[in-house]
């Protein structure tokens, strides 16, 4: 069975558009160099990757990723949500973001495709398998993903309020507090249900540990 791939859906970092200009870098043989890449994409890559890989693969990700979103600000908005989609371990070869996003809009309108690709960036890594895969299910899957990790960020600390609240109803059912009761089990279910998300999402992404 074909599973869109996950990573890990802890919110990135937030930061500013302001710093994307192209900023020179120092003097080589009387020749001032242009970066490959935005100084914004190279804090977000420093701060994610535990490897080093050679500039020229990862600013041909990078190229190849403004050119599917037609815009580097969405482009800048995807490596943010998602380090790893220019990560040449798991994108490769450059040319995967390309095919991914054209199946994305044989079964889906361009603009759908787009909030697709930013609400997931890793559907860019699915490549031509795509195709057997239904527009309903990518979207919902890319909303899966692109809420769980606001509505639950820490899974620890959900897990921590579900136990104190089943505890809670549990006495409750002793002590005959009704009121109590109704109030706090809708918020348990819906607790829950975020956890039990979330531990999908953890199951799915340990075998794509941060490289």
């Amino acid at each position: 069975m074909w599973v869109l791939p996950v990573l890990a859906f802890q919110p990135a970092p937030r930061a500013s558009c302001a710093a994307v200009a192209s900023v020179p870098l120092p003097f080589r043989g009387g020749v001032v160099l242009a970066r490959s890449l935005p100084l914004e994409v190279e804090e977000v890559v420093a701060a994610a990757f535990r490897k080093q890989y050679p500039p020229a693969k990862i600013a041909a990700l990078w190229t190849e990723l403004k050119a599917c979103f037609g815009s580097e600000e969405l482009a800048l908005q995807a490596v943010r949500e998602n380090p790893q989609i220019i990560n040449p371990s798991y994108t490769d070869p450059p040319k995967l973001l390309a095919r991914s996003k054209s199946c994305l809009v044989e079964i889906m309108s361009e603009e759908e495709a787009i909030e697709v690709m930013l609400k997931n960036p890793a559907v860019l890594q699915c490549g031509l398998s795509l195709r057997s895969t239904q527009a309903d299910e990518i979207k919902s899957f890319a909303n899966l993903r692109y809420y769980g990790g606001r509505l639950v960020p820490n899974p620890t600390a959900a897990l921590a309020v579900v136990v104190a609240a089943l505890f809670y109803v549990v006495a409750g059912s002793y002590v005959g507090d009704v009121a109590a009761l109704d109030t706090i089990k809708p918020v348990l279910g819906f607790v829950g249900a975020g956890l039990f998300g979330a531990t999908l999402y953890g199951v799915a992404s340990s075998s794509r540990r941060k490289s």
